[in-house]
């Protein structure tokens, strides 16, 4: 089943096939964009385990959210909420992976 959870744009992943996106991405109610089978969809949150591809798509997805001029995220993104300053996520990206942001930002690899 998929959870809605009204107008915020939750990062979900498909239990069936490990698709991570936007829940604005599930274009068809109940099935997952990528192996299009109906399927349970979990929330992402900032405590679950994560994989180096995983945290490379978070990363993308990191990307399309807003700072402003103070560094500030102006939409929450997994448990990060509005207002937060980028730096934290990053470092919580890094505290997955020795090193992922240089390495996302493609000044080391990993």
């Amino acid at each position: 089943m998929i959870h809605l959870v009204g107008d915020k744009d939750e990062r979900m992943s498909c239990t069936g096939c490990r698709w991570i996106g936007a829940e604005t991405e599930i274009t068809i109610p109940g099935f997952c964009p990528k192996c299009q089978k109906a399927g349970n969809f979990n929330l992402l949150h900032c405590d679950m385990r994560f994989t180096q591809k995983e945290l490379k798509i978070l990363w993308t997805l990191f990307g399309d959210v807003p700072i402003n001029d103070q560094d500030e995220i102006e939409e929450d993104f997994l448990d990060f909420t509005k207002g937060t300053d980028r730096f934290d996520v990053w470092h919580w990206f890094d505290a997955r992976t020795h090193g992922v942001v240089n390495a996302l930002l493609g000044l080391t690899t990993f």
